[in-house]
């Protein structure tokens, strides 16, 4: 390989590099937007008629959600959220999961989102911190790990109460409904994660920039 050649492969390297250390923000952004909008595109589908593409979303985030109708928010029905009661009436008489999750929705109560509000709460707000960081990137440290285990303790108290709930069975524990406890504890992990993972991203992009220059 010539001489010409190799410098020319360092400075598309660089260059590849430059725009990705300069804009790494903001491909997070769009990116990981999609991926946290595409689940409220699900019920949006359904109800214009769009019922394949509604279907599709459903499955590709069954993989990531267990999907469960009495866990997740409603579009266009009477309410945005259903009991257990209220959906074993219209779907199944039922506490097994499995078949509960398959419940989507109908045009008298609404199409449900593709994940769960919790997942709604845990997810999007990472994206949200993102955006709100972008001003203060220069400014904000992140935790240390004493302050960061602190932030953890709301999920830990979330989600472990509600595991230990679900062992009597869906529906027969102390806590299933969730949603007040999900959406209110579940983003101070995020707060903690998202700022210490931007804040790492942006110094080793800025490491390896300097270093391939």
């Amino acid at each position: 390989m010539s001489t010409e050649k190799v410098v020319v492969r360092h400075e598309s390297k660089k260059s590849l590099m430059d725009w990705v250390a300069g804009h790494w923000l903001e491909i997070f952004l769009t990116v990981y937007g999609l991926w946290v909008g595409l689940p409220w595109l699900a019920p949006i589908f359904m109800h214009i008629g769009w019922s394949g593409a509604g279907r599709m979303l459903y499955a590709i985030y069954s993989i990531f959600c267990h999907q469960l109708p009495e866990r997740s928010f409603f579009f266009y029905g009477q309410k945005s959220m259903y009991s257990l009661t209220e959906i074993q009436a219209a779907w199944q008489n039922t506490i097994n999961p499995t078949i509960l999750r398959n419940f989507i929705g109908n045009p008298d109560m609404g199409w449900k989102m593709a994940w769960s509000d919790r997942m709604i709460s845990f997810y999007t707000s990472v994206w949200i911190f993102a955006v709100l960081w972008i001003p203060f990137r220069r400014k904000v440290k992140p935790l240390p790990w004493w302050g960061f285990m602190l932030f953890l303790l709301p999920i830990v108290l979330d989600g472990g109460t509600h595991m230990i709930s679900d062992f009597a069975g869906i529906g027969l524990g102390f806590r299933d409904n969730n949603l007040w406890l999900a959406l209110s504890q579940d983003p101070w992990l995020d707060l903690a994660s998202s700022g210490w993972c931007f804040h790492f991203s942006r110094k080793q992009l800025s490491i390896k920039k300097n270093w391939i220059g």
